[in-house]
């Protein structure tokens, strides 16, 4: 397997131990299996707000002893919009100023919405960087057609190799990963279960995974009674995150919003089929009727048909899988890798 050196690359970005959200698990994976070195400061991390100050104001005392290192010449910085903006625009500043180059590795699905708050401020920080970094071809056709920015490359969400195992278990199910709260749609897809639950009784099972509003999933679980049909396994990660994948028959994430959600491709990596919605980069990995099927978020009679197309059709769910095993490909740690690698040679030469 291809690794990157990364002696001369500094990371910048949310803390990843333990990697709960997209970029954490992004960056967990980047220092497990991506680089050789992994140079990392975290900007950021969970606690009260003065705590997350603190650690801002550490992480850029930190970067500005490190920049004293001759040997770093790239500072790759992840963020997304709002505040992890905000907190990155001083990265950028500090890195610009000790004469390194800048990369700014951009992740989540609101940044169209962010940058129309204040676009001059935002634009300014963006022309500082060396490189700009996107998900996917859609993005970085916004930041060159409607940006008007010129270095910007596609680098994919890196995902961990699978391993791929599958467990037995006597109905459908579904999995769904991520924060629990309305804009993911956990909540439209509950009230869709509530309805059919006499249906799916016997034949499905949904698997929930995440932290947010635990309280309100478990309350509309038990007022529901549903608790035959959906299990709540709490934040997973690791071996249990590897469990959940190879019992489940398809992933589904009912957004509005996102970006390009890494759980959707660790799914396909698993071979699972994907039920979601077309928004954000999702449409550039999933395609309607080949990796799985979309409907529209919120409407819950095509959540519910979706899914019984895909309990009903063994065949589909078959070439589906298959479908999904191969393109995860590109997102595999050896892929991401030679990727990264191009640009930072390109950066330094």
């Amino acid at each position: 397997m291809t690794k990157i050196d990364g002696h001369n690359i500094l990371t910048i970005g949310c803390n990843f131990d333990p990697p709960k959200g997209g970029i954490a698990q992004v960056l967990y994976t980047y220092h497990e299996e991506v680089y050789e070195h992994f140079h990392f400061v975290a900007n950021s991390g969970p606690g009260s707000k003065v705590k997350k100050i603190w650690i801002a104001v550490q992480a850029y005392i930190r970067t500005s002893f490190l920049l004293l290192n001759r040997n770093i010449q790239i500072v790759h910085i992840h963020t997304a919009s709002n505040n992890s903006f905000r907190r990155s625009a001083w990265f950028v500043r500090l890195a610009k100023f000790m004469h390194r180059k800048v990369i700014l590795h951009i992740h989540g699905g609101g940044f169209k919405e962010y940058f129309r708050t204040r676009p001059q401020w935002i634009n300014s920080i963006l022309r500082k960087c060396d490189a700009i970094i996107t998900l996917t071809e859609g993005w970085k056709n916004y930041f060159v057609n409607d940006l008007h920015l010129e270095d910007v490359f596609v680098v994919p969400n890196v995902i961990s190799s699978p391993h791929r195992n599958p467990i037995p278990h006597d109905r459908f199910t579904l999995l769904f990963l991520g924060l629990i709260c309305d804009e993911k749609g956990i909540f439209d897809l509950l009230n869709v279960i509530k309805e059919h639950k006499d249906e799916w009784n016997d034949t499905l099972r949904l698997l929930i995974g995440g932290n947010g509003e635990i309280d309100r999933l478990k309350k509309g679980i038990e007022e529901n009674e549903l608790d035959n049909i959906v299990h709540f396994e709490g934040w997973v990660s690791g071996e249990k995150k590897i469990q959940l994948f190879n019992m489940s028959d398809a992933f589904i994430l009912p957004s509005y919003t996102e970006g390009l959600p890494v759980s959707i491709l660790e799914a396909m990596s698993y071979g699972l089929p994907i039920l979601a919605t077309p928004v954000g980069g999702i449409p550039e990995v999933v395609i309607d009727g080949v990796s799985g099927f979309y409907f529209s978020a919120g409407n819950k009679n095509d959540i519910y048909q979706s899914i019984n197309k895909l309990i009903h059709s063994k065949a589909e769910l078959k070439t589906m899988s298959e479908n999904n095993l191969r393109k995860a490909n590109e997102h595999l740690p050896n892929f991401v890798a030679n990727n990264l690698n191009r640009l930072y040679n390109v950066l330094v030469s």
